[in-house]
């Protein structure tokens, strides 16, 4: 049967007393506002009821969410830091909230908190997972985790063999088969093999510094600059930070002599190509990349002819619409708009070595800078080696505000996975798609993702 709410009373101004309730085993500690479930057992990706009452006082940036029951309570800034989920009481008037069960760990809390900037937490319930309940399917993992579209893509045997797009493109859009994704940092990759496609052919040297042809105008008094080639930018040992802000540019270690991910490192690149082969860097992949693969629908500046038709807009973890940067000029690390099967297409000609030669592509391969055992970069892929069976697993990632997104390519097996989401929570789903199309590498890649 529901569980009936409680509050706190208000003894004196200064004095507050908590009261605390058991009721057929369910514990709720309750403050100003309160909240009741139908019940606290759940299987995996079940329909979680919440039913809340509130003051009119009470600010419409409340919000109810799903956070680890392990999180220390009390504070709505780290209620706010580890929540997979949230709702706004403002959208929803008649006091009824509906979350799903996750599909993962046994025990959570329903959290009732202030606002985005207050301190409160007034009001918690426990959940528990059924582990040995059935597993969700795809669409049901968008509800879970509140990510409107999730779109996958399949190579087996050196081909694309599956493409699935689920969900939203936004509200009630349904996400075509051809939805077009913003996906990130997967921008990098291609930007790399455009360059490893100049290495092979003779026309760019990986070990050449980059001031015979761009010198950042923020570092041309720091001679380091004399130091930095074209594999350092590859393989994030630059130097750099990922992005400069409002700072001028700088270098926070030697190029060459460690790691650090840098966004920065890819556009002093595309300054340089484009310097040396006088033409916009995203003339150069169409020419060299995107026309001989027939791909026809991945621009790296925003497409106003088709504007917001069947692209995949950006939310936040609570289904909010953030604004679109309708990117107007082309940036060689962010931003790339896509659509599976082109960049399908893309990553299909990484493993068949389209445009590179052996030995480029052993370079690729290899391990330029480790992050930890058996983990770091070659030249434009992170690498993690030491799989079963001899496999290596080139991988990249993406994520923006509102995109979450990533590849993994097998060159042994000739396999690969794409997966893009228009969520902030999208990367939530990713272990889930994994697991399903790459059961055998499982485990391992499991432990490197930690």
């Amino acid at each position: 049967m529901p569980h009936s709410p409680y509050t706190i009373c208000l003894v004196k101004p200064s004095r507050l007393l908590l009261i605390t309730f058991f009721l057929i085993g369910v514990v709720i500690h309750s403050h100003s506002q309160t909240f009741h479930l139908d019940k606290t057992t759940y299987q995996k990706g079940e329909k979680i009821s919440v039913h809340f009452d509130r003051a009119d006082s009470l600010s419409g940036k409340a919000w109810i969410g799903i956070v680890p029951a392990h999180v220390t309570h009390g504070s709505e800034e780290r209620n706010d830091r580890y929540d997979i989920v949230y709702r706004f009481i403002e959208d929803h008037p008649n006091g009824n909230m509906t979350f799903y069960a996750p599909s993962y760990g046994t025990s959570w809390d329903i959290r009732f908190n202030s606002n985005d900037r207050g301190n409160q937490e007034y009001s918690y319930e426990t959940i528990y997972i059924d582990s040995t309940s059935e597993e969700t399917s795809l669409t049901e993992e968008l509800a879970i985790w509140n990510v409107p579209a999730i779109g996958v893509g399949y190579i087996e045997g050196g081909e694309l063999s599956e493409i699935k797009v689920v969900g939203h493109t936004h509200k009630t859009q349904k996400a075509p088969f051809n939805t077009r994704f913003n996906v990130a940092s997967l921008t990098k990759p291609v930007v790399a093999m455009l360059t490893l496609n100049l290495v092979s052919s003779g026309a760019w040297d990986l070990d050449e510094p980059l001031a015979k042809y761009w010198v950042d105008p923020d570092v041309k008094d720091d001679p380091r600059h004399e130091l930095l080639t074209t594999r350092h930018v590859l393989s994030h040992q630059t130097g750099f930070p990922n992005w400069r802000r409002d700072k001028a540019l700088s270098f926070s270690f030697d190029p060459g002599s460690g790691y650090g991910y840098s966004g920065e490192g890819y556009e002093y690149l595309r300054e340089a190509l484009e310097k040396r082969f006088s033409k916009p860097m995203e003339k150069l992949v169409d020419s060299l990349l995107f026309q001989p693969l027939g791909i026809s629908e991945s621009h790296f500046i925003w497409d106003q002819d088709l504007g917001y038709e069947r692209f995949a807009q950006w939310h936040d973890e609570g289904r909010y619409t953030y604004s679109v940067w309708e990117r107007e000029d082309a940036n060689a690390a962010d931003d790339l708009i896509t659509t599976l099967e082109d960049y399908g297409r893309f990553v299909v000609s990484v493993l068949q070595k389209t445009g590179i030669s052996e030995a480029v592509y052993e370079d690729m391969v290899r391990m330029q800078v480790e992050r930890r055992e058996n983990k770091g970069f070659g030249l434009g892929w992170e690498l993690i080696t030491g799989l079963p069976n001899g496999e290596i697993a080139l991988t990249h990632g993406g994520s923006d505000r509102g995109v979450q997104t990533i590849v993994m390519l097998f060159p042994k097996s000739q396999r690969g996975l794409l997966v893009f989401t228009n969520g902030d929570n999208g990367s939530r789903l990713f272990l889930r798609v994994i697991q399903s199309y790459i059961p055998d590498l499982f485990e391992a890649l499991l432990r490197y993702s930690r």
